[in-house]
């Protein structure tokens, strides 16, 4: 038998030349061999800001209505209150009372003359009949963009020797970046080729007519006017002259003469009388003359038919073949989210503006 040979290493030297208590010198953990790690470079992916991706996504409209903007509605007849600046502030509470009862009844527009003050007085003026005049009335400033544009109103009105309507509309708008309505831009003309120019090329949305030229803008003796088609407003003084020719859309009245007439609350109803004799005449003539034609099922007065009707009848078929088309779409395309719109418009479909954009898409 081949005896084993054993080889004993000699132990490792003692560091300590005396044995350490364990109570004074804890045991150390034995260290274990780490793991071999393998490291890979890492490129992070760039990061996009959010300008960039703001960019590429499509712009989110403002609101439902179309260019984001709505365009305030004029309602005629009305009555624009034309007052100046030591009016409202030296008036008293008298004088904003009346404005007040006013504008909850008969005025649908009240400017505010620049006049010969100082723009801090125009400014005063202007908050305090902003405080009366609220959301009742459009509340416009002559002249001065820029006290527009500070006290919020509504709009100006310029003349011809001012800024031109679209460059009046263009600097509100600017300055007013967050409202969904239009600035209104009212334009004081003194010829009938401004007015056309005014309506036309300006883009004003409505015109008050100068009282210094009042003949000259009757539609029988200059033709050219008649191709305006925005409300025209003229001097409660010349009221009788241009009413029976061309009807105005409503009168300008100073506080002089809202005092006058508010003396009686029937007074208002007498400035729009033959506009009320005519369509008394018509109803008249109306009733006795009435037939209804067999053929076409319309009816009709000596050969005319009303207008009221027909436009009742065009928005009631307009709505009807509306609903059948949102009933057709919500079965062919469930998670349609723009019908919503459709329906929108169908509700609100008695106003001529909706009416006319639902028949362009539809």
């Amino acid at each position: 038998m081949i005896p084993l040979i054993s080889f004993h290493a000699p132990p490792a030297p003692s560091l300590f030349l005396f044995s350490p208590s364990p109570s004074v010198f804890p045991p150390l953990p034995r260290l274990k061999s780490s793991p071999l790690l393998h490291h890979f470079a890492v490129h992070s992916a760039p990061t996009i800001s959010s300008a960039q991706f703001s960019a590429d996504q499509p712009a989110q409209p403002r609101t439902l209505f179309p260019g984001g903007y709505k365009r305030p509605e004029i309602k005629v007849p009305s009555i624009v209150l034309q007052l100046r600046p030591e009016e409202v502030l030296s008036g008293g509470d008298d004088t904003l009372d009346l404005i007040d009862r006013a504008v909850s009844r008969w005025v649908g527009i009240v400017v505010l003359d620049a006049g010969d003050g100082s723009g801090k007085t125009l400014y005063e003026a202007a908050c305090l009949l902003k405080s009366v005049v609220r959301d009742r009335a459009y509340l416009l400033i002559a002249e001065r963009v820029d006290i527009a544009s500070a006290v919020n109103a509504s709009g100006v009105v310029v003349s011809d020797q001012g800024l031109p309507a679209i460059v009046a509309r263009s600097m509100m708008m600017d300055s007013q970046s967050e409202s969904v309505l239009l600035p209104l831009v009212a334009k004081i003309v003194q010829t009938p080729k401004s007015a056309v120019e005014a309506a036309s090329f300006e883009g004003a949305d409505f015109l008050i007519l100068s009282s210094s030229s009042v003949e000259t803008f009757d539609p029988e003796v200059n033709s050219e006017f008649q191709s305006v088609k925005i409300p025209i407003f003229v001097a409660y003084g010349m009221a009788g002259s241009l009413l029976v020719n061309s009807r105005p859309s409503g009168y300008v009245m100073s506080l002089e003469d809202l005092r006058l007439v508010t003396v009686s609350d029937d007074s208002f109803s007498q400035l729009f009388q033959p506009e009320q004799k005519a369509q008394n005449e018509f109803e008249q003539y109306h009733r006795h003359d009435k037939r209804l034609d067999d053929v076409n099922g319309k009816d009709a007065v000596a050969g005319f038919v009303r207008l009221e009707y027909k436009e009742k009848q065009l928005i009631g078929k307009e709505k009807s073949l509306l609903l059948e088309a949102i009933d057709i779409i919500k079965k062919a395309v469930p998670m349609m989210e723009e019908i919503s719109l459709l329906v929108d418009a169908v509700s609100q479909i008695d106003e001529p503006f909706l009416l006319a954009i639902v028949v362009i898409v539809c």
